[in-house]
């Protein structure tokens, strides 16, 4: 490799350190607003794409403050659905669409459960966790461990039946809030979003949803990607 190559290599991960750094950012500056503040927030950042999808905010529904006590939802969660009764694609597809409260249900309730679904995963492209059999979870703010794929915890399969998913599960991915701690990482509350046999973990919902929005309106912002609105 020459000078040139190895400069132009120190220009590309230079801009690739401000780029998460600008989202890392953007992502707390949405997590520190009021519950009301943030869903706004989070859906006009999600909207900044030129045009590819528009998402828009359900109207909350009248009986969420009792769903929430039955359904036993953290407390993040019991606000967002305070302010709205989650989030849908006005046309097409939309990256983050949450469940209405109504819809929420139990990993083992899809069909085919969420752990089958893994395992099928595994079973055609193989699984590449350090330990046989387990999900390797990674943390979301450490540059180094995912592009290692370095995991700081590990579960069982099975431990998605009993989680929550918070959009309507994809294949083999999807985004489920754990109701059961695994570990001093893996707090109840956490959020895993799992793609392609392996898992990233965020602290809690307002973080997920966060770091989701922050990565497309820091793309925008770095990039001049044209804002689409809400209609």
């Amino acid at each position: 490799m020459g000078i040139f190559d190895i400069l132009r290599m120190g220009k590309v991960i230079a801009g690739t350190v401000k780029g998460v750094r600008e989202q890392r950012s953007l992502a707390q500056d949405l997590v520190a607003l009021p519950m009301s503040e943030f869903v706004s927030e989070c859906l006009r950042n999600l909207n900044q794409s030129a045009g590819n999808w528009e998402g828009y905010s359900r109207s909350p529904n009248p009986a969420a403050a009792v769903l929430s006590k039955e359904k036993q939802l953290p407390g993040e969660l019991v606000e967002f659905y305070q302010e709205c009764d989650g989030f849908a694609p006005v046309h097409g597809e939309f990256p983050a669409t949450i469940l209405p409260i109504t819809e929420l249900r139990l990993g083992a309730d899809y069909k085919p459960s969420l752990s089958a679904r893994l395992t099928a995963f595994w079973n055609e492209y193989g699984n590449d966790s350090e330990k046989p059999g387990m999900l390797s979870i990674l943390p979301p703010d450490n540059l180094a461990a995912l592009a290692t794929h370095s995991a700081d915890a590990y579960i069982r399969p099975s431990l998605l039946d009993f989680a929550l998913p918070l959009c309507e599960p994809a294949g083999d991915d999807f985004v489920v809030l754990l109701l059961t701690g695994v570990g001093e990482n893996l707090p109840m509350g956490t959020v895993l979003e799992v793609e392609g046999g392996s898992g990233t973990r965020y602290p809690g919902f307002k973080s997920w949803l966060g770091t989701k929005a922050s990565l497309f309106g820091s793309m925008a912002s770095r990039f001049g990607t044209a804002m689409g609105s809400p209609s």
